[in-house]
């Protein structure tokens, strides 16, 4: 199951109730202080995190830039990803 919205802990607990917790991969959207300790516990698998922080900056870079009023080099098109998982949260 891929969540990519709220509620990643609802969806651990409904499979966790069906028994389905240890068959069921679960990932989710953003490492968050809601997101950390269900990955560390096991109950989400891996989470997709895409660093909000980078992609706000990003976007008020080339918001700016359209209007000529970006003094920098040019914002990368995209923002990276990492896959954060178990061990490495």
């Amino acid at each position: 199951i891929y969540n990519a919205a709220v509620g990643a802990s609802a969806v651990a607990q409904a499979l966790e109730a069906k028994g389905r917790s240890g068959d069921v991969v679960l990932v989710g959207h953003e490492l968050t202080g809601d997101s950390r300790p269900l990955l560390a516990l096991g109950a989400i698998d891996a989470l997709i995190d895409q660093d909000p922080a980078l992609e706000i900056q990003t976007a008020i870079t080339a918001i700016a830039r359209r209007y000529g009023r970006a003094l920098d080099a040019a914002a990368a098109p995209f923002t990276p990803l990492r896959i954060v998982m178990r061990e490495n949260c």
